[in-house]
């Protein structure tokens, strides 16, 4: 595999990345300044290779990816083991690390072709495991010692009592709860020198950190196995009123970078694998530009505001009192929202919106009730007033009524990203585990007792009170 573009390497540890224009025209490399105290790392998602391009155009000090199974996105495009034989030595190359994340609950029939998994991850040489299930952080620490163990913030790890069970489970870092203020997360930095991540900018869960069932429970996918369904972000109706109530806005804590690396945070990660390479490059370069050049920050946020995303919050950060966390009367769809479908005729639909269209912008379309539905790119457009017919590149389904989102415009980085190859020597390693058999003999025979002395039992789910009269 080969590439028409260099990537310039970085400095020395505890400095700023530094990157040298590359071959390709018209492409920008992020300089940092090597003045001030060590900064903390900026995390970048890459759901697709072309995402991998953009974070490592944008100046990302490291990424996170998936694999198509275990991971909590497992609906991104996601890597293969053997493209991250190819992407792991290219990225240290390069100064980049590389973090993979199975974080998702591990069921006991998935133990054999995880332990393959393990065994050439380990081969391959990445940085960091992120791990939500501590059956799967024992069997690394115990079987897979090279592997560095970072404890998901599916976790809920949010005081110190969660930071010593971490570090005593075999993990070196702890990926903080996304519900703390700044106070709790400054007493947690100060109560150890395990290292610490915190989400500075991407969408949130309404539930603690991710731990929700109510995928399961209305969609029949569980989030806690990578396939959430999103149900909060659908429409809800109670005495009489209707709205997004669940729906969060995206977390941005852009105006926070520097107090969290004042008080010692070592990496600022940006949540986004489902997302676009244009979002993963414009966020990342936000957050490149806040450390690099603080006194630029007003810009940086005019910018920031494009990123395709909802509208922002800070959460919790600055106390439990925040009143901007969701606006349950707008529709809930990740983008810039442009406006509601008119007519649709085929590939043809007009959109009543009075922000100007150009063809290459990518369109998702929202029912009312808020389910995510199809996307496509625009290939022509006319203006009428206040509407914009748009000929789309394919058919979609959707109806008058359904909300519009923008959620890419047409870049000039998208055709670099999406042909760029990764060049140079693969890391090798082996198909199979010699030694999975040994540790499934540890492991792989444990049995789940039955309750009431292993007699069978019936569940029913119900979604009204009055159903317990009728089965009791």
């Amino acid at each position: 595999m080969a590439t028409k573009s260099a990537r310039a390497a970085k400095k020395k540890p505890g400095t700023t990345p530094s990157r040298k224009p590359g071959a390709r025209p018209g492409r920008k490399r992020v300089k940092a300044k090597t003045a001030g105290p060590a900064k903390p790392e900026i995390l970048a998602p890459a759901g697709s290779l072309e995402c991998f391009h953009a974070a490592l155009d944008a100046g990302a000090d490291a990424v996170y990816v998936g694999l198509p199974e275990l991971n909590a996105r497992i609906r991104a495009k996601n890597f293969t083991i053997k493209t991250l034989s190819y992407v792991v030595p290219y990225a240290h190359k390069h100064k980049i690390k590389v973090q993979v994340a199975l974080n998702t609950l591990v069921k006991q029939h998935e133990l054999r072709p995880l332990l393959t998994t393990l065994h050439q991850l380990q081969q391959i040489g990445i940085d960091a495991l992120i791990v939500q299930d501590l059956g799967l952080a024992h069997i690394v620490r115990e079987h897979f010692p090279r592997l560095a163990l970072h404890a998901s913030t599916q976790m809920a790890i949010h005081n110190t009592l969660g930071i010593q069970a971490a570090r005593d489970a075999g993990f070196e870092r702890a990926i903080l709860a996304r519900e703390l203020t700044s106070r709790e997360i400054e007493y947690i930095r100060r109560s150890t020198d395990m290292e610490l991540e915190v989400f500075v900018h991407g969408a949130l869960c309404y539930c603690i950190s991710g731990l929700c069932l109510a995928s399961s429970f209305l969609g029949g996918q569980s989030g806690n196995r990578g396939r959430c369904t999103q149900v909060c972000r659908r429409r809800f109706s109670a005495l009489e009123k209707s709205g997004f109530y669940f729906s969060p806005k995206d977390l941005s804590l852009v105006d926070h970078v520097h107090q969290l690396a004042r008080i010692g945070i070592n990496s600022l990660k940006i949540e986004g694998r489902m997302k676009s390479a244009e979002y993963v490059h414009t966020v990342v370069s936000a957050y490149r530009a806040v450390l690099d050049t603080p006194e630029k920050l007003e810009d940086i946020k005019e910018g920031l505001a494009h990123d395709f995303g909802r509208e922002k919050t800070t959460l919790y950060f600055n106390g439990f009192g925040q009143t901007d966390i969701i606006e349950p009367a707008k529709p809930s769809g990740t983008g810039l929202f442009l406006g509601t479908v008119s007519s649709v005729r085929g590939n043809a639909v007009t959109v009543r919106t009075a922000f100007r269209l150009e063809p290459g912008d990518r369109l998702r379309f929202h029912g009312e009730e808020g389910f995510e539905g199809d996307a496509a790119r625009i290939d022509d457009v006319k203006r009428e007033s206040f509407r914009a017919i748009v000929k789309l590149k394919q058919d979609i389904e959707a109806g008058p009524g359904s909300f519009v989102y923008l959620t890419g415009r047409k870049s000039a980085h998208k055709g670099a990203w999406s042909k760029e190859k990764i060049s140079g020597t693969p890391a090798r390693f082996a198909n199979t585990f010699p030694g999975a058999a040994r540790i499934l003999k540890k492991y792989g025979k444990a049995k789940t007792a039955k309750p009431d002395g292993g007699q069978d039992r019936l569940y029913l789910r119900i979604d009204n009170v009055e159903w317990l009269h009728q089965l009791s």
